[in-house]
């Protein structure tokens, strides 16, 4: 029960349905799998990153190479109808309330939650990474959090909003990095939840930070994509466009959108901004590649576990990616460049 949601939702109402009568229910083993634990309530796991463009997997025609993503969506079903609130607060809003409005974040702490409902109908349940969102998500339904409260924090040295179920946390060791950690504690939930003599099933919210701001990865995963954007953001944008045709993800006969007219023609770049505009990239890029490679792991805990046939998988990303970049200049005359530790880049509309 593997499927691949990268902004696939119809409406979120459906999921909503869809995943209650699921928790209401056992499933039985599938035929050919030893593996599969019978009459167990299914697992659900949604993971949802934070601005990540629609294109950007491979499987969704981009050139970044995620291979634990495609598996998701070459083993399940790939969506492309899926309309967001264009607003991390918003969009986390809608899908917890199953309220697709623009009242779901405001009237919030009035709206039973997903994560209330599948607590309700016995599921073990978990938040880890991003809530931005009213309260503290343990008050929410969830009997495990890690993670921050707030829209953003430094991937490397966290924030003063960071938890620990209602504990503030502050053990941000020298090689921190968030998408590190969020899939350490995912892992370490899915594989306590599987003893043998508990046969509750469980509800995982894995809510990755990344790619967000600040632009932030390890400086080996950085260097690995140097070089590669300088081509300029026309031609990843056509060669993107083309490979969505050939995968059916768009019509046939689509056409590009105009050039947006706040953004200048690449060949137009001196040396130093196409390198500093193949810098932010390839950080992006590098974020995006460190929540593959979690995915990959969790994905291995769940086989190694028994518990992968069992287990609906969701992924999506909860705008497209951020088109703002108005801390350059800030950044620039304090000598940061994307990827810095102390940094706070944002991706831009290039």
């Amino acid at each position: 029960m593997r499927y691949a949601f990268d902004r696939v939702i119809t409406t979120i109402s459906v999921l909503w349905v869809l995943l209650l009568i699921m928790s209401s229910s056992e499933v039985m083993a599938t035929p050919g799998s030893e593996n599969t634990k019978p009459g167990k309530q299914p697992n659900i796991i949604i993971i949802m990153t934070d601005d990540m463009g629609y294109s950007d997997p491979s499987s969704y025609g981009g050139e970044l190479h995620t291979p634990s993503i495609d598996q998701l969506a070459e083993q399940g079903i790939r969506f492309t109808r899926f309309h967001n609130c264009g607003m991390c607060v918003m969009t986390r809003a809608a899908m917890m309330t199953s309220n697709y409005s623009p009242y779901a974040q405001p009237n919030f702490n009035k709206l039973p939650l997903l994560s209330e409902a599948l607590k309700k109908t016995g599921y073990k349940t978990a938040l880890i990474g991003k809530w931005h969102l009213p309260g503290n998500p343990m008050d929410r339904g969830f009997d495990h959090f890690f993670g921050f409260l707030g829209g953003f924090s430094n991937h490397f040295t966290g924030s003063a909003d960071y938890r620990l179920d209602n504990e503030v946390f502050t053990d941000f060791c020298p090689d921190y990095y968030s998408s590190d950690a969020y899939t350490d504690r995912a892992i370490d939930f899915v594989s306590s939840s599987n003893d043998k003599n508990n046969n509750k099933p469980f509800f995982l919210f894995l809510s990755y930070q990344a790619p967000h701001n600040p632009l932030q990865a390890p400086r080996e995963d950085i260097m690995k994509y140097r070089g590669k954007y300088l081509e300029g953001w026309q031609s990843v944008r056509e060669a993107r466009f083309q490979r969505q045709k050939e995968l059916g993800i768009i019509s046939p006969d689509a056409e590009l959108p105009s050039y947006p007219e706040n953004l200048p023609p690449w060949e137009t770049l001196s040396p130093e901004q196409k390198d500093l505009e193949d810098l932010r990239m390839a950080v992006y890029t590098a974020m995006v590649e460190r929540i593959d490679l979690g995915i990959g792991r969790l994905i291995e805990t769940l086989s190694e576990t028994g518990e992968l046939e069992n287990t609906f998988i969701l992924f999506m990303s909860d705008n497209g990616a951020d088109s703002f970049s108005v801390l350059d200049e800030a950044m620039l005359r304090q000598n940061k460049l994307p990827g810095d530790r102390e940094s706070n880049w944002q991706l831009g509309t290039g």
